[in-house]
């Protein structure tokens, strides 16, 4: 996915907050981790997640779910405050549902419903080269901050020293391209 990054009203890149943790090489594509199982969500082996993202749409029914190396269906989905409660077509018993406690849920990449234009899941952004625009290099994405004013990419250098503060606001962050891992950026004066 390439592109570049579009301003919200507040000029602030728009990303999908929460996002997704750094996908993982499987077999079948990467992994990218949407839920994190909290605990068993009743008696007929449901369980509360958390999600990673704030569209949690990868965890409709039908959807197949992976946790370490089992596979589930998910059959059910019900909003639990800020959480989800899934339940599984495999799992019918509580006891079942506790060996997920603790557990990431992941998809397939290809599974992750695609991100409109301009807006980027973190798993997208944490690894990504760092460079200005004039072709310097200024490391990795090893973070994302969320601030109430905008996301902040924690980027470090590949030989050491301070990390660099990137502000993900469209005047710094110029170019976004997810297939090449590249951000090119035109840091404020000083950063670079």
């Amino acid at each position: 996915m390439r592109g570049s990054p579009s301003k919200s009203s507040s000029g602030r890149l728009r990303q999908l907050r929460r996002a997704l943790p750094r996908a993982k090489p499987a077999q079948g594509g990467k992994r990218v981790a949407v839920a994190r199982v909290r605990r068993p969500g009743g008696v007929d082996g449901s369980v509360s997640v958390t999600p990673y993202a704030d569209d949690p749409s990868a965890l409709v029914p039908g959807a197949k779910v992976l946790a370490g190396d089992a596979s589930y269906t998910v059959s059910a989905v019900k909003r639990a405050g800020s959480g989800l409660t899934l339940t599984f077509v495999e799992i019918r018993h509580p006891e079942e549902a506790e060996k997920l406690r603790g557990v990431d849920l992941e998809v397939l990449e290809a599974d992750v419903p695609p991100a409109p234009p301009g807006v980027y899941y973190h798993y997208q952004i944490i690894g990504a080269l760092v460079v200005t625009l004039q072709g310097k290099t200024l490391g990795r994405v090893s973070e994302i901050l969320e601030t109430p004013a905008n996301d902040v990419y924690v980027v470090r250098p590949e030989s050491g020293g301070a990390d660099v503060l990137l502000p993900a606001v469209a005047g710094v962050v110029r170019e976004v391209d997810t297939e090449a891992g590249v951000i090119k950026a035109d840091p404020p004066e000083g950063m670079n």
